[in-house]
């Protein structure tokens, strides 16, 4: 039930997260919007990982939670190019991509986070 707790909870704040990022950015053009996203990421993961609802200190966790988090960024990914017209969907190559780069800040900062607790 933890595991259920704490991925809801990193999609939610992380989907709102990206909205005031696109927010912000139309507002004060902010560019690259890239930057937003990361983020977006780092703040919600080191949030999830403070709440504590389920042990980080497992490295099989680790890797699940950080593809989880890879694979949510892309359908956010997907989302925000159906609801915003200034974005456009991202072709298999940039969904791989994004995947790869979005699970790797994930897994750094629960890294980092756990190192320095």
């Amino acid at each position: 039930m933890n595991h259920i707790k704490t991925c809801s909870f990193f999609a939610i704040l992380y989907i709102m997260l990206m909205f005031f990022g696109v927010f912000i950015h139309s507002v004060l053009k902010i560019t690259p919007e890239v930057g937003l996203n990361i983020v977006a990421l780092i703040a919600t993961t080191f949030v999830v990982i403070k709440l504590k609802y389920i042990n980080f200190f497992e490295s099989k966790l680790q890797l699940l939670f950080s593809i989880f988090g890879g694979g949510y960024t892309i359908i956010t990914a997907y989302l925000m190019a159906v609801i915003f017209n200034s974005f456009t969907q991202p072709t298999i190559n940039e969904g791989i991509v994004l995947f790869v780069f979005n699970t790797l800040v994930i897994y750094l900062t629960i890294q980092v986070v756990i190192k320095k607790t």
